[in-house]
Protein backbone atom coordinates (compact mmCIF):
# COMPACT_ATOMS: atom_id res chain seq x y z
CA UNK A 1 0.00 0.00 0.00
CA UNK A 2 1.39 3.47 -0.49
CA UNK A 3 0.20 6.50 0.60
CA UNK A 4 0.55 9.79 -0.80
CA UNK A 5 0.72 13.40 -0.47
CA UNK A 6 1.45 13.68 3.39
CA UNK A 7 1.90 17.30 4.92
CA UNK A 8 5.54 17.27 6.50
CA UNK A 9 4.01 18.02 9.91
CA UNK A 10 2.10 14.51 9.63
CA UNK A 11 4.96 12.99 7.51
CA UNK A 12 6.79 13.69 10.76
CA UNK A 13 4.93 12.68 13.29
CA UNK A 14 4.27 9.51 11.74
CA UNK A 15 7.54 8.55 11.49
CA UNK A 16 8.54 9.62 15.09
CA UNK A 17 5.64 7.46 16.25
CA UNK A 18 7.06 4.57 14.42
CA UNK A 19 10.26 4.87 15.99
CA UNK A 20 8.76 5.42 19.67
CA UNK A 21 6.99 1.88 18.60
CA UNK A 22 9.90 0.35 18.35
CA UNK A 23 11.10 0.69 14.45
CA UNK A 24 14.45 0.88 13.87
CA UNK A 25 16.13 3.13 10.78
CA UNK A 26 17.95 1.04 8.70
CA UNK A 27 18.89 3.49 5.96
CA UNK A 28 18.36 7.08 5.59
CA UNK A 29 18.89 9.65 2.93
CA UNK A 30 22.39 11.47 4.28
CA UNK A 31 22.76 13.55 0.94
CA UNK A 32 24.00 17.37 1.37
CA UNK A 33 20.21 18.22 0.47
CA UNK A 34 19.15 15.79 3.37
CA UNK A 35 15.47 16.92 4.69
CA UNK A 36 15.54 19.89 2.63
CA UNK A 37 14.89 19.26 -0.81
CA UNK A 38 14.58 15.46 -0.18
CA UNK A 39 14.42 12.59 2.60
CA UNK A 40 14.14 8.91 2.88
CA UNK A 41 13.79 6.79 5.75
CA UNK A 42 13.47 3.10 5.45
CA UNK A 43 12.35 1.22 8.64
CA UNK A 44 11.97 -2.01 9.80
CA UNK A 45 10.21 -4.54 12.52
CA UNK A 46 10.10 -8.20 12.96
CA UNK A 47 11.75 -8.48 9.26
CA UNK A 48 9.15 -6.26 7.61
CA UNK A 49 10.36 -2.79 6.37
CA UNK A 50 8.51 0.40 5.41
CA UNK A 51 9.81 3.13 3.11
CA UNK A 52 9.19 6.43 3.75
CA UNK A 53 10.55 9.44 1.56
CA UNK A 54 9.73 13.16 1.41
CA UNK A 55 10.23 16.12 -0.70
CA UNK A 56 9.47 19.40 -0.69
CA UNK A 57 6.96 19.79 -3.29
CA UNK A 58 5.28 16.11 -3.31
CA UNK A 59 5.97 16.09 0.72
CA UNK A 60 5.33 12.61 2.43
CA UNK A 61 5.16 9.08 0.82
CA UNK A 62 4.57 6.13 3.02
CA UNK A 63 4.88 2.50 1.09
CA UNK A 64 4.87 -0.75 3.21
CA UNK A 65 2.59 -4.01 3.50
CA UNK A 66 -1.68 -3.07 3.91
CA UNK A 67 -1.53 -4.36 7.32
CA UNK A 68 0.51 -1.87 8.50
CA UNK A 69 0.03 1.21 6.09
CA UNK A 70 -3.76 0.80 6.18
CA UNK A 71 -4.19 1.08 9.89
CA UNK A 72 -1.91 4.45 9.50
CA UNK A 73 -3.71 6.04 6.52
CA UNK A 74 -7.15 5.91 8.78
CA UNK A 75 -5.68 6.98 11.99
CA UNK A 76 -4.11 10.12 10.82
CA UNK A 77 -7.07 10.81 8.03
CA UNK A 78 -5.30 10.12 4.98
CA UNK A 79 -6.25 9.31 1.17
Amino acid sequence: MKIEDIPTATFNLISDELVAAGWKVIEEYDGFDAWIDYGLLVLSKDGVNIRMEWDNWMEGIIEGPDHLVGPIRLWHGLK
